[in-house]
């Protein structure tokens, strides 16, 4: 048998992807961490008595701290890279015309609705089963004041720190190996980072179109302006669920939303090109399908972000506990879900 012979540039590209993927991973894997010690401040004020005066303080440091979380580990590991954001959030840089700007907030603000309505299908779907949900819902307040300062605000915040996360490291980063990793993992770790089936749908859906947009306009004002529209487009969904049918809403919408895509493809083109190299390391980079399919499995990274987010989800989030039986009815208790404020 003949053994096959390994070139130096072959040896050379496997080690460079063999780095990108860990250290992508290892980011991600790190978001947890950091949440628990950015969420720190937060302890100062859990004693406050006053309702209104804490609800105001939560809200103003929670999306921070999350968001600040998320973004850290990507900050270091973009400081490494050597590529500072200052660059990408250059006006100069900003290529996207207004077509893309109204066509793109419509796609995402449109497709909120049905992955809400999916998600809070597969919750009650648990619920049935006997599953207790810890579901995070945000607390948006007391009256329409506080609901609209709670939308914009928390969602201009998460929009700026987590777009320079995710499609401004990750997106970016991957681009130069493979596009379609470039579309779907930065979407899959912002939607798993959330921990809540309520919220995976919609966030992995629009983060699907959002990184789309980012590739074909390399706009990071883009991409954090549609974020900004489809975090607004959540609440108020979340608002209206309470007194309205989201079905027939979700339908509309969802249909709405592939229009205004199709729009962006038809006029853009559907296809991504890959960019072009600008050293020596981005060449080896390019991935085959083959490649980009197997790549992310083989990092040992990407097995300890599955194993955190399991672990998150097993035992912080999802209970089933044994079930009961209620002496005066002879009936089980069934499982319930449990929102608590953000």
């Amino acid at each position: 048998m003949y053994e096959k012979l390994v070139t130096f540039e072959e040896e050379k590209r496997k080690e460079h992807l063999y780095l990108l993927f860990n250290s992508i991973f290892i980011c991600a894997s790190l978001m947890t961490v950091f949440e628990t010690v950015f969420k720190f401040p937060l302890l100062m004020f859990s004693g406050i008595q006053n309702s209104s005066v804490k609800w105001f303080i939560t809200t103003l440091l929670n999306p921070v701290c999350s968001s600040g979380a998320a973004l850290f580990p990507f900050l270091i590991y973009n400081i490494r890279q050597q590529t500072p954001f200052k660059d990408k959030l250059k006006a100069s840089k900003d290529k996207a015309s207004p077509f893309w700007y109204v066509f793109g907030i419509i796609s995402v603000i449109c497709i909120v609705p049905v992955s809400v309505y999916g998600g809070q299908l597969f919750c009650d779907f648990l619920i049935g089963q006997g599953y207790e949900l810890s579901e995070k819902l945000p607390d948006m307040g007391e009256g329409i004041v506080a609901n609209v300062f709670y939308a914009i605000y928390t969602s201009a915040i998460s929009a700026f720190l987590l777009e320079l996360a995710f499609r401004g490291v990750v997106c970016h980063k991957l681009s130069y190996a493979s596009t379609a990793l470039a579309i779907i993992l930065p979407s899959l770790i912002s939607a798993l980072y959330a921990y809540s089936f309520v919220k995976i749908p919609y966030l992995f859906v629009s983060g699907l179109i959002i990184s789309w947009c980012y590739l074909k306009t390399k706009s990071l004002y883009l991409t954090m302006t549609m974020n900004f529209a489809a975090n607004v487009s959540f609440c108020v969904t979340l608002l209206l669920r309470e007194n309205t049918d989201l079905l027939p809403l979700s339908v509309i919408c969802a249909v709405i939303s592939l229009v205004a895509f199709a729009v962006l493809a038809v006029k853009n083109g559907l296809k991504v090109k890959y960019p072009e190299p600008k050293n020596e390391d981005e060449k080896y980079e390019r991935l085959t399908k083959k490649e980009a399919f197997f790549g992310p499995f083989k990092s040992f990274a990407f097995w300890i972000f599955v194993f955190i987010f399991l672990f998150q989800v097993f035992f912080t989030y999802l209970d089933k506990p044994m079930p009961s039986t209620d002496d005066s009815a002879g009936q089980t208790q069934s499982g319930t879900l449990v929102e608590e404020g953000m």
